[in-house]
């Protein structure tokens, strides 16, 4: 079995949940939003999604949890 996709997966929202934390933050101290750091988390969360959906359409176990 291969670990290579689970341990990218978790990488991945790993490091997103901590962006959007470290957004959330400095958007509560400053009150502005730091669009670099907005947008790279965005991204993050939709390559996920995006690599989510076109391999569900190959693994149907995966189709089942959208």
């Amino acid at each position: 079995m291969s670990t290579i996709g689970p341990a990218n997966s978790l990488l991945m929202l790993l490091i997103a949940g901590i962006l959007t934390t470290i957004a959330s933050l400095d958007f509560n101290r400053k009150k502005i939003l730091n669009k670099r750091l907005a947008g790279t988390t965005i991204i993050l969360v939709g390559s996920y999604a995006l690599v989510y959906a076109l391999v569900s359409i190959w693994v149907p176990i995966y189709f089942s949890f959208m």
